[in-house]
């Protein structure tokens, strides 16, 4: 894939958007092409300050909710990338540097003049982004004729109930699991006959002429023509490892049962006197666990190491620990349970005594950027499956 301007803007979301409409490993459909939203772990907050969302009832009610999907915790709350000037200065770091990275998503593409069939990495399209100010005009385009026709994202994918998302493999389809004779990496056709029954495309290999329609993959039948799962990520750019025992089905992108976002939100309750006894839990856990009554707390809060104990409520703290405990011994709460957690103290808070002015209440955890401002998507340069 070639491309013409190296403006990595291409388009912005408000955050809401980004919490309950198109999450991390969603797709976006922008004006010309869709895109991923990737993983944390390829955030960049290079040069963006107070973006530590510090809510510890949140934080240990996301990690309670983690528990029904394996071991994995997380020990801090984020908000989305964002600078303040990007519309002013398109060509600055607000605009090019800031922003919450994407990948071009699905990697297949069809000209719309010449059906041509091709993933992104095959050299068949360009990119297009020329005009920092202009970032809702970045597209796909195919040298085919006079004027570059515009190329859109094929629209068929694959996935399956263990949340693993894949590109179609057009190529193997057509060819019925098999090689083409012709060449190792044939071009392809898509045409669309149109109908309002179902999908009606037909996959052609124009090396050696075999087509196939895309009918022979859908529904219980369609299944045996499918390959196995691959168990990819393609938001984190992983595979598992042992690939994934779950029956694919094909799915068109964009469909509304494709993602799904799992919310919780908190209020922000003045900090009770002494300190905060989950940020507490968190920092000496490995210590505090061993605590089972009140007795064994006054006995470590008398140690010269754990001096600092005395500043908290005994009760209170004995409390939260053996809660902590029967969260991660029992049951996995699901996340409305874990969400009727978060409202007890929010309900007490607000109907007793009114306290000492202090900070005010918050918005959910990811719109400490303010409703009106928008976040920067940064297209990062993606693979096509194999």
């Amino acid at each position: 894939m070639s491309s013409q301007g190296s403006n990595r803007r291409v388009g912005a979301v408000r955050p809401s958007h980004l919490m309950f409409t198109a999450g991390i490993g969603a797709l976006v459909d922008l004006p010309n092409f869709s895109v991923l939203i990737r993983g944390i772990d390829s955030w960049s907050h290079s040069g963006v300050t107070d973006y530590d969302i510090d809510e510890p009832r949140l934080r240990a009610a996301v990690n309670r909710s983690l528990q029904r999907y394996g071991r994995g915790q997380i020990e801090q709350l984020r908000a989305a990338p964002w600078l303040e000037g990007a519309d002013a200065d398109p060509k600055g770091w607000a605009a090019q540097g800031v922003g919450v990275p994407v990948t071009p998503f699905l990697q297949w593409l069809r000209c719309t003049a010449c059906n041509v069939l091709a993933a992104i990495d095959s050299g068949e399209f360009a990119f297009v982004n020329a005009n920092p100010r202009t970032p809702h005009e970045a597209k796909f385009v195919h040298d085919c004729k006079r004027g570059k026709p515009l190329a859109v994202a094929a629209r068929f994918t694959l996935v399956c109930t263990a949340g693993h998302l894949d590109e179609f493999p057009y190529t193997t389809y057509v060819h019925r699991g098999q090689a083409c004779g012709k060449t190792p990496r044939p071009k392809l056709r898509m045409k669309d006959h149109g109908g309002n029954q179902a999908a009606n495309v037909t996959i052609e290999c124009v090396a050696c002429g075999v087509k196939r329609n895309i009918r022979e993959a859908m529904g219980e039948r369609g299944r045996r023509n499918l390959p196995s799962c691959r168990g990819r990520h393609p938001h984190l750019g992983t595979y598992e490892t042992n690939g994934c025992a779950q029956e694919p089905v094909l799915m068109v992108a964009g469909a509304s049962n494709q993602w799904f976002p799992l919310t919780l939100s908190a209020l922000a309750l003045p900090k009770a006197p002494g300190g905060d006894i989950d940020k507490l839990l968190d920092d000496h856990w490995p210590d505090l666990e061993v605590i089972n009554n009140r007795g064994q707390f006054d006995f470590m809060a008398s140690m010269p190491k754990f001096t600092f104990l005395k500043e908290f409520d005994a009760d209170g703290v004995v409390a939260a620990i053996t809660a902590r405990k029967q969260g991660a011994t029992g049951p996995a709460l699901s996340a409305p349970d874990v969400q009727t957690d978060l409202f007890g103290p929010e309900w007490d808070a607000l109907s007793g005594p009114v306290p000492t002015p202090q900070r005010r209440l918050r918005t959910p955890a990811d719109a400490r950027t303010g409703p009106s401002e928008r976040t920067v998507l940064r297209r990062q340069a993606g693979r096509a499956a194999a």
